[in-house]
């Protein structure tokens, strides 16, 4: 075993075999234990002698300070996490102002590409913005916006 950890070739080798291995299989892992035997086999080669605890210490130590880093990276980089719940679209539609599609007290608003169907307490004109300001029975009830009673708090049923 001692063998193994003679030279630094062999933990170049074992780095580069990793680092491989993550193209094959991305996780995002074995990036990093191959970094850090590449680290192990650096400090090898400038320190020949280095005895083998000491090279497993600098392994370890390399791998999870590339691995926080990782992880430091791949959180700064801009992926966002979904904050609505799954299956809750409608929820998410609370507080949005929207245009009505059709003239109604109930009829539909434009959401996007697609229309909802939606109420009001007053008739409302096409092309109006309105707010919505809750969920019943499947449909959205929206407001007029600048409306004093759109001010009020939002109701989720």
């Amino acid at each position: 075993m001692e063998a193994l950890f003679a030279t630094s070739g062999y933990w170049g080798l074992a780095g580069a075999l990793f680092i491989a291995l993550e193209l094959l299989l991305p996780g995002l892992y074995s990036i990093w234990i191959g970094v850090g035997a590449l680290v192990v086999s650096l400090v090898l080669m400038m320190f020949p002698a280095l005895s083998t605890t000491a090279q497993l210490q600098v392994f370890a130590s390399a791998m999870m300070s590339t691995l926080g880093l990782g992880f430091l990276i791949q959180r700064r980089g801009g992926r966002r996490v979904q904050t609505r719940p799954i299956n809750q679209e409608l929820q998410g539609l609370i507080d949005q102002t929207l245009l009505v599609a059709s003239a109604f007290d109930a009829g539909r608003v434009r959401v996007a590409d697609t229309t909802y169907a939606a109420f009001c307490e007053q008739p409302l004109g096409c092309g109006e913005q309105v707010i919505v300001r809750g969920i019943e029975g499947g449909r959205l009830r929206v407001a007029p916006k600048g409306d004093d009673k759109s001010s009020r708090g939002v109701e989720r049923h």
